[in-house]
């Protein structure tokens, strides 16, 4: 692992309330700004830079949410929930939260005002995602995946709820162009048309899928299984593949950008950050790109980075690593210290990673001109 140094600079402010702990170097060039927001860091959100001064929102264990500035607290203060935040998304000027409470809410972050879009007395909801091109969000309730349109929608756009699966979901991805929805359950995954017709597409593959994502081109559909590995879907030439040899269950999915050369899918569960070449060569061809490590330690999130060839890595062990997609060379962005990450999300187009841990902290850290590949 090659550690590299970067230019210093100017760090995000803190929420009014939140204890900030001040500012650390890390190494030269690298710092990072720490607050205590009392609860643990259960979902973190990249606001656009038009919004809350390119700011980031933050869901705790408690309920609560709150959003950081770029350059101070410049974000509303949003309705809590009165259980743990499960999930935030956002489109357009709107974030949208889920938690233990069984309630949707939709915050306004120019106005501040808060809606309740969804409650129920079931199964908590979780696997919030969003479908920027067709203005959906989805998410899960026991056995039951719901589809809402919102305002970004288009206008008479329908709500779905898919109920034919097998056993409880875990995850859920929308299609690239935001038309079929993927849900990931016992046995495989099901992909549901957002057209009315109701007739979803099992693919089949035995074990329980924890989680499900969809590569930018459309081609490929991936889970993450209960026998720690990833199998995917060649939804062109109808083969599939499994790729194995992880230590741990892998809980985050997360692609590589397009300005970051052909697609990678990045993963957590091993002592080092992993990403998969896929592109023109598909799945399996290559071995993964292996990105930085932590001795005893396991990676628990992952954030690729909007623009450059670079991803994060957050560990059990507290620590986070920032690595180039090429040689896999990485440096130390936060140092270890027993407080699991349990979020990650690049923030301010990417100048500034947003860690959040189990314990109730928020590291903000600066990136700069980062010098690894």
């Amino acid at each position: 692992m090659t550690l590299s140094a970067v230019p210093e600079t100017e760090m995000p402010m803190p929420l009014p309330g939140a204890v900030d702990q001040g500012t650390t170097r890390v190494a030269y060039g690298i710092t990072h700004k720490r607050l205590d927001v009392a609860a643990n860091v259960t979902a973190i959100k990249g606001l656009p830079c038009d919004l809350a001064g390119c700011g980031v929102a933050v869901g705790l264990g408690n309920g609560g949410l709150a959003v950081f500035g770029g350059d101070g607290f410049t974000g509303p203060e949003l309705t809590a929930h009165g259980a743990a935040v499960t999930g935030l998304a956002g489109l357009e000027n709107t974030l949208y939260s889920i938690a233990q409470d069984n309630k949707l809410y939709a915050h306004d972050l120019s106005s501040g005002a808060s809606s309740l879009l969804f409650s129920s007395s079931g199964q908590w909801l979780s696997s919030l995602t969003t479908a920027p091109k067709t203005g959906y969000i989805a998410f899960v309730s026991g056995k039951t995946a719901f589809v809402l349109p919102t305002s970004a929608s288009e206008a008479g756009a329908s709500d779905f709820q898919f109920t034919e699966h097998p056993s409880s979901l875990s995850g859920l991805a929308f299609s690239p162009d935001g038309r079929r929805l993927a849900v990931s359950h016992y046995d495989g995954i099901t992909l549901w048309p957002l057209d009315g017709s109701g007739k979803g597409e099992i693919l089949r593959w035995k074990g329980y899928h924890i989680g499900v994502s969809w590569s930018p081109d459309g081609r490929f559909v991936v889970s993450a299984t209960q026998e720690r590995e990833l199998h995917v879907w060649d939804l062109v030439s109808g083969k599939d593949y499994r790729l194995g040899g992880y230590p741990a269950k892998i809980h985050e999915l997360e692609w590589t950008g397009p300005d970051n050369g052909p697609a990678k899918l990045v993963c957590s569960g091993a002592d080092v950050i992993t990403a998969w070449p896929f592109g023109d060569v598909g799945p399996g061809r290559l071995p993964p790109v292996e990105i930085g490590y932590v001795y005893s330690g396991r990676v628990t999130s992952v954030a690729s980075h909007p623009n450059r060839r670079l991803v994060a890595g957050g560990y059990t062990t507290g620590t986070v690593l920032i690595g180039g997609l090429q040689k896999g060379e990485a440096a130390y962005a936060r140092i270890a210290d027993d407080q699991e990450i349990s979020a990650l999300d690049w923030v301010k187009g990417g100048q500034v990673l947003a860690a959040g841990t189990r314990s109730g902290t928020l590291d903000l850290i600066t990136v700069g001109e980062l010098k690894v590949q």
